[in-house]
C-alpha cells in the first residue's frame, strides 16, 4: 500500500471513528427523551383505555418495553465497532506519527463522556425514575453483575492495542528517569533521553529480524557488505528511530564510554520491565472509570438493582439467594471473557491467507456477540411491572432485614414493625 492509500485509509478511520463516537453519545443522551415519552404515555394511558383495548398488539406498548434495549444496544455496538477501528488504526501508524496516541484520546474520550452521562442522565436519582415500579430478571441480573466485570477485562487488555508504547518516550522517561539517575551523568540527561529514545525504538522496530540476520551472515559481512535482506532491514529500523548511541564529546574525553552506555542500558532495563506495569496501570484505571460508568446504563436496561422485586419466584431463585457465594466466580469468568476479547480480535484483523486464526477467530468473536445480545434481550424481555402484591411483600422482605441488620431487639419497636408489615396484607 503506497503513502497516498495508506493516508486516505488512515482518515477514513478517523471519520468512522468519530461518526461511531458521535452515535454513541447520541444513543445514550436520548435516553432522557424516551423516559419523557414513557412517562406522557402512561399519563394518557386511562384516557386512552377503550382505544387500547381494541387493540391486541399495541405499538407503543412494544417500543415502551424496549426502548430501554434498543439505545443501550446501540451504544455498545458503536462502541465496540469504534474499537475494531482504533486497533485498524494503531495497526498503522505503529505507534508514530501524529497519530500514535489517537488509541489513548479514543478511550479517554469515551470515559470522559461515560462519566459526564453517569452524573447527569445516568445519575442515581435518574435511574431511580427510569426503573421506578419495575422488576428484573434472573438474567437481568447476571447481566448486570458481570458486565462491569467484562468491560473492565476488555479494557484492560485492549489498553495494551491503543497505542501505550508511545508513551515510553515521554511519560515513561519523565517517569521513571528521577528515580534511576547515575550522579556521575547529572549533566548529560538530554542525551541519555534521545538514547532511551533511539533503544526503545529497537525494541519496537525489525530488531529480531536484524540480529537474526546479523548472527546468519556474521561471517558474510565481513566479506560481503551488500547483503540486501540485512540492509533493508537495518533501513527499516533506522527510518523508525533506531539509531546508534550517541555518545557526547564529554564523556569520550574521560575515556567513561563504556561506563555510559552500561547506565543508559540499566536504566532502559529499568524502564522496559516497569512500561508493562505502567500500561496496565493506564488501562485499569480507564476499565474501572468505564465498567463502573456502564453499571448504571445496564441497571437502566434490566432495572436490577438489589432490592427484592416481590416476586417469590426471582427473590427464592437459587441464583438470586446464593449470590454472595458465586458472584467471585462470576466476575473472574467475566473479567476472563473481556480479556480474551481484544486477544482474539487481534488475531482476527492479523492477515495470514496460510492460517485458519482469522476465521476461527471472528467466529468466536460472533459467537460472544450474539450471546450477549441474547442476554441483554431477555434480560429486557423478563423485567417487568411489580402488582400491588409484589410491592407488599418486597417491603415486608426489606423490614425483615432491616430488623435483622440493625439488631431489632426492642419488644415495642419491634411489635410496631410486625404491627406495620402484617396491615400491609
Amino acid at each position: 500500500m503506497n503513502n497516498n492509500n495508506r493516508k486516505i485509509e488512515i482518515h477514513s478511520d478517523i471519520f468512522i471513528i468519530m461518526l461511531l463516537v458521535v452515535i454513541f453519545t447520541g444513543s445514550i443522551y436520548l435516553i432522557k427523551f424516551t423516559d419523557l415519552f414513557v412517562n406522557k404515555k402512561q399519563n394518557n394511558e386511562k384516557i386512552q383505555s377503550n382505544i387500547l383495548l381494541m387493540n391486541h398488539i399495541n405499538p407503543d406498548n412494544v417500543l415502551e418495553k424496549y426502548s430501554s434495549l434498543i439505545l443501550p444496544l446501540i451504544a455498545l455496538i458503536s462502541f465496540f465497532i469504534g474499537c475494531f477501528f482504533v486497533s485498524k488504526l494503531m495497526g498503522f501508524v505503529k505507534n508514530k506519527g501524529i497519530y500514535k496516541f489517537f488509541g489513548i484520546y479514543f478511550i479517554i474520550l469515551i470515559t470522559i463522556i461515560l462519566v459526564i452521562y453517569n452524573n447527569t442522565i445516568l445519575e442515581e436519582e435518574k435511574i431511580m425514575k427510569y426503573i421506578k415500579g419495575k422488576k428484573f430478571s434472573v438474567v437481568g441480573m447476571l447481566m448486570v453483575l458481570g458486565i462491569s466485570a467484562l468491560f473492565f477485562g476488555f479494557i484492560d487488555n485492549f489498553g495494551l492495542r491503543l497505542g501505550i508504547d508511545a508513551l515510553d518516550n515521554s511519560f515513561l522517561n519523565m517517569f521513571l528517569g528521577p528515580l534511576s539517575e547515575d550522579t556521575r551523568f547529572k549533566n548529560e540527561r538530554k542525551n541519555i533521553s534521545k538514547n532511551l529514545e533511539h533503544i526503545n525504538a529497537w525494541g519496537n522496530g525489525k530488531w529480531i529480524s536484524v540480529v537474526n540476520q546479523t548472527l546468519r551472515y556474521k561471517n558474510e559481512i565481513d566479506k560481503n557488505p551488500k547483503l540486501q535482506d540485512l540492509s533493508r532491514n537495518i533501513e527499516e529500523l533506522i527510518k523508525g528511530g533506531g539509531h546508534p548511541l550517541d555518545i557526547p564529546n564529554s564523556i569520550l574525553k574521560k575515556n567513561m564510554t563504556q561506563e555510559y552506555v552500561k547506565n543508559i542500558k540499566r536504566k532502559y532495563n529499568i524502564i522496559s520491565n516497569s512500561k508493562a506495569m505502567l500500561g496496565n496501570t493506564f488501562s485499569n484505571i480507564i476499565g474501572a472509570l468505564l465498567s463502573s460508568a456502564l453499571l448504571n446504563l445496564f441497571t437502566y436496561m434490566t432495572k436490577y438493582d438489589g432490592i427484592y422485586t416481590g416476586d417469590d419466584s426471582i427473590d427464592e431463585n437459587v441464583f438470586v439467594k446464593k449470590i454472595k457465594s458465586y458472584l467471585p466466580f462470576l466476575e473472574g469468568f467475566f473479567i476472563t471473557i473481556g480479556c480474551i476479547i481484544p486477544i482474539l480480535l487481534n488475531i482476527a484483523m492479523t492477515k495470514d491467507n496460510f492460517s485458519a486464526n482469522n476465521t476461527r477467530s471472528w467466529n468466536i468473536l460472533l459467537l460472544i456477540i450474539v450471546l450477549v445480545i441474547i442476554m441483554m434481550f431477555f434480560s429486557v424481555r423478563g423485567s417487568k411491572d411489580m402488582t400491588k402484591k409484589d410491592k407488599q411483600n418486597s417491603i415486608k422482605k426489606t423490614l425483615d432485614d432491616m430488623k435483622v441488620r440493625l439488631n431489632v431487639v426492642e419488644e415495642d419497636l419491634s411489635k410496631k414493625i410486625d404491627d406495620f408489615t402484617n396491615n400491609l396484607n
